[in-house]
């Protein structure tokens, strides 16, 4: 049966599953700013010549990548308090709030990269 302490081991096995997935994505951030460069480079109507989008989308993809990480360890350390029944604590506030400041920073170079391309 379902219960809260198999809920917790999931969220905890899918957090190290998406830090590792974060980890091997930074591997190939050339390659996919590559195949944006060269994917976009049959559209004109660009501020900036798409040839040389690939230092800009390397940067912002690296930046979200780290940010994210960020993220899954703060959702780490939140799921341990949890797991220790500290639920209603000022460090999983904290915690959430710094999750939160982290995707808003990913929304503002998501943003930027966005107006530049």
């Amino acid at each position: 049966m379902w219960n809260k302490d198999k809920s917790l081991i999931l969220s905890r096995i899918l957090t190290v599953a998406a830090v590792m997935a974060a980890i091997i994505v930074a591997f190939f951030i050339p390659a996919i700013a590559e195949w944006y460069e060269y994917e976009m480079s049959v559209e004109a109507n660009s501020v900036f010549d798409r040839s040389s989008m690939f230092i800009p989308m390397c940067i912002t993809l690296y930046v979200c990548d780290a940010l994210a990480l960020a993220a899954l360890w703060n959702l780490n350390i939140l799921l341990r308090n949890i797991n220790k029944n500290e639920v209603f604590i000022q460090k999983n506030t904290n915690c959430l709030r710094r999750i939160s400041w982290i995707c808003m920073g990913v929304g503002a170079m998501m943003m930027i990269f966005g107006l530049w391309s």
